[in-house]
């Protein structure tokens, strides 16, 4: 994913203004406007494919294999895509190595950073580590039945 650029405000532009063509126009030719008067909400469209997909019954289980998350954004593009999947709709991550840390994690005091699969239990995930091995019954039908074993 591309890194978004943050365009610092320059010096002198004044308090409420986002520029100083802004605040120039407002003065003038936009004196009669409203500026910065209301927040209007809009949505982002995008789609999202999974690495894998079975179905098991009526459920359908997503498969996401992760080496990293890159940066944070990309954690949160997996909430964002599991609150729109259908009811009967399950995304699980197996990681190359759950223990990696989360990008710009910070140290705890015990020296350690929160990591990929300690984020996917925080978020509800089921998880499973390819470097732990995946569990023996992974490609049967009964795969939905493992959150319980899920580590």
């Amino acid at each position: 994913m591309k890194r978004r650029r943050v365009f610092k405000k320059k010096k002198g532009t004044p308090k409420g203004y986002d520029s100083g063509l802004e605040y120039e126009l407002h003065q003038a030719d936009l004196k009669e406007w409203d500026h910065h008067t209301e927040k209007i909400p809009y949505v982002s469209s995008h789609t999202y494919q999974p690495d894998f997909k079975r179905v098991v019954g009526d459920k359908t289980l997503l498969i996401e294999v992760k080496g990293r998350f890159r940066e944070n954004r990309e954690a949160a593009k997996y909430i964002a895509v599991r609150e729109h999947l259908p009811e009967n709709h399950e995304l699980i991550f197996i990681f190359e190595k759950a223990r990696t840390p989360m990008p710009f994690a910070k140290k705890r005091k015990d020296g350690t950073k929160f990591t990929h699969g300690e984020w996917a239990t925080k978020n509800n995930f089921r998880w499973y580590c390819n470097e732990r091995g995946l569990p023996k019954d992974y490609a049967r039908d009964e795969l939905h039945e493992l959150s319980d074993k899920a580590q």
